[in-house]
């Protein structure tokens, strides 16, 4: 049975997100944030943040800021964990491990930067 591409992001409702402005430059080079960390919890990908004790890390409610991920943003993040990678590196990778079409996982990925973003959980 062939693998298809799974929507690459289920973030919580909490989370505000950037406006679209255009997927960005390919090679634009980023990485995960040190204040955050790939988690398995429950057998679900969830982006956490490392140090409970920043404020920025927290909702204006006080809970944590985590991002619950979906299996491929999981395993796409956890490709690139500890390591500087682009666009077009994370469009690559997806699509080598799913069967997908390159325009619809561009587009998946570039929304799931412009979501980290946000959030502060890449860095450029």
């Amino acid at each position: 049975m062939p693998r298809r591409c799974l929507s690459l992001l289920a973030i919580l409702k909490s989370l505000s997100r950037r406006p679209r402005g255009g997927a960005g430059c390919l090679s634009e080079i980023m990485k995960l944030s040190d204040r955050y960390v790939l988690r398995e919890v429950g057998g679900k990908g969830v982006l956490m943040p490392d140090r409970v004790t920043d404020a920025s890390l927290r909702t204006a409610s006080g809970t944590l800021r985590a991002i619950t991920l979906s299996g491929s943003a999981y395993w796409m993040l956890k490709s690139f964990e500890g390591r500087e990678f682009s666009l077009e590196d994370a469009v690559d990778a997806v699509c080598g491990h799913y069967e997908a079409d390159r325009a619809t996982v561009e587009k998946d990925v570039s929304t799931l930067i412009e979501t980290l973003r946000t959030c502060g959980a890449l860095e450029d």
